[in-house]
């Protein structure tokens, strides 16, 4: 079971495959598209070739890439990292109050979003 939240694709295991397996497809299949405007000896010229490449192609892989990072690591705006910069008081969760804000918690075990991962998800808790 997954869904496609934001352009992100999240599984009920939360492993990102799913996810990765499109940005890669979708990758080849610009690169691909856009090989076809120039080759070795005729065609655009490198600066074009370069540019297609920083506007088109990278950002359809890096798309939502900080956020996927900052849930696995935690460094993000979650309230437990926060804390343990010195940045805020407490490390529970602003939605619940009831566990460190971690992504773990939001992603799998927050009571506030059940209902939201059910929605999405058919699951009202994750394993993490």
């Amino acid at each position: 079971m997954s869904v496609k939240y934001l352009g992100v694709i999240l599984d009920s295991r939360l492993t990102w495959r799913e996810n990765l397996d499109v940005k890669v497809r979708k990758a080849q299949n610009l690169l691909w598209a856009c090989g076809r405007a120039y080759g070795v000896a005729w065609g655009l010229r490198p600066r074009v070739v370069h540019w297609l490449y920083v506007s088109i192609i990278r950002p359809s892989v890096t798309f939502a890439s900080r956020v996927v990072t900052g849930l696995h690591t935690g460094h993000k705006t979650l309230r437990r990292h926060l804390h343990l910069l010195g940045l805020l008081d407490s490390p529970l969760c602003r939605r619940c109050g009831a566990e460190e804000e971690t992504s773990g918690h939001i992603l799998c075990e927050c009571e506030a979003l059940a209902s939201l991962r059910y929605a999405y998800l058919d699951l009202f808790f994750l394993e993490p």
